[in-house]
């Protein structure tokens, strides 16, 4: 009787120990698919893992999405306001309206100067500015730029890269009054440029 007994629950256990065993193995099939699956996505990054080869197949989206700066096709600082470019634009002998008109172009803005008639034109700039406008008085009206002007015929002009802040003085020599011809004959030619220390 007892053996009977004992025969039984040995039976009616039997099934549920091998369904236990099947369980355990299954659960362990599915963990190791997700371990080696070759391109399961990293939740963190938003990026895609070849696990074989342990690399990166995407691209960090939420890295991305989180710095906007981080991923551009240029970097503007490299590329705009180099001393490379500036060569490239200023020829000595060129018109200054010309090398003007590239600065511009290329992102350089005039710097006001908001006491030029007062030192192109002398002390007594508005007496002269509103009575009998010079040269001087007019090229203050539109070069913002014009920063000073010697009687012996030297400008200084100044102007800022609005993409890197930087800004140069920049030399040219002849007569005010043709500072926007931007012809060979211009009596107004580029000499010289520099990047000013502060910047």
């Amino acid at each position: 009787m007892k053996n009977s007994i004992a025969h039984r629950i040995k039976e009616f256990h039997r099934p549920y120990a091998w369904c236990l065993f099947l369980g355990i193995i299954l659960s362990g099939c599915q963990q190791n698919s997700q371990i080696t699956s070759p391109a399961s996505t990293d939740k963190n990054h938003g990026e895609k893992i070849d696990s074989k080869n342990n690399r990166s197949t995407g691209t960090n989206t939420k890295a991305a999405s989180l710095n906007p700066g981080a991923i551009t096709k240029t970097d503007e600082d490299a590329v705009h306001g180099s001393k490379k470019e500036l060569q490239a634009i200023l020829k000595p002998g060129s018109a200054y309206g010309l090398i003007r008109e590239k600065l511009i172009e290329k992102g350089w803005e005039p710097v006001p100067n908001p006491d030029c008639k007062a030192e192109v034109v002398g002390g007594d700039w508005q007496n002269i500015c509103s009575t009998s406008p010079t040269a001087g008085c007019k090229a203050c009206e539109g070069m913002e730029e014009l920063n000073a002007y010697s009687g012996d015929g030297v400008m200084l002009a100044r102007f800022k890269n609005k993409f890197t802040g930087k800004i140069i003085s920049v030399n040219a020599t002849g007569e005010i009054s043709d500072w926007k011809n931007k012809n060979k004959n211009s009596d107004l030619q580029y000499t010289s440029w520099e990047f000013e220390n502060s910047h």
